[in-house]
């Protein structure tokens, strides 16, 4: 069962996150994260569905999302870490570029 967030604002991201021109739709956010738990026999505890809609919702639109999901459904066995969505649809390039950037951030590079 994914736990439904009380309407409260976001609290901000950092600016540095990439955003994209059209936005994850929350229902489409939560559809996906039911099947998924359903699917893997998950838990899905609030903290958690809060974490994954702060970032993906910045990361992926809604068909982004739907794809990642649908493939995920097909290909896993396991409940989804969110780098693994990331890489259904923007391949692994993206998640390697975003460690690298942290990795030289950290480094001071």
């Amino acid at each position: 069962m994914v736990a439904e967030l009380p309407n409260q604002p976001e609290p901000s991201m950092p600016s540095d996150l990439p955003t994209r021109p059209t936005r994850l739709e929350r229902t489409s956010f939560n559809v996906g994260m039911a099947a998924m738990a359903a699917a893997f026999d998950a838990e899905l505890p609030e903290e958690k569905v809060r974490v994954y809609w702060r970032i993906l919702r910045t990361d992926m639109t809604t068909s982004e999302w739907e794809l990642a999901v649908k493939r995920w459904l097909c290909r896993g066995t396991f409940f989804p870490k969110i780098a693994e969505l990331l890489k259904e649809v923007t391949g692994e390039r993206w998640v390697r570029g975003k460690a690298e950037e942290e990795r030289d951030a950290a480094s001071g590079l």
